[in-house]
């Protein structure tokens, strides 16, 4: 298993951050995204999809929401 570090801001701009064991990055961030329970994402794959989404992109001059780290 490898170990993943994931933060990740709310729209209420919480910082909600979990150490992840995990045998991919998919799945850690499926985890995290089943632990975590966001209301402004539906709860299937649909809203798995934009959860995802925004470790990767973000609106111009801004940040991505969230990162993810695998721990060596």
């Amino acid at each position: 298993m490898n170990r993943y570090s994931i933060a990740f801001i709310s729209p209420g701009n919480n910082l909600l951050h979990r150490v992840i064991f995990a045998k991919t990055e998919e799945e850690a961030l499926r985890l995290f995204f089943n632990e975590i329970k966001l209301a402004s994402y539906t709860q299937d794959d649909d809203g798995f999809f934009y959860f995802r989404e925004d470790f990767n992109y973000a609106k111009q001059g801004e940040r991505p929401a969230g990162s993810i780290i695998k721990v060596e």
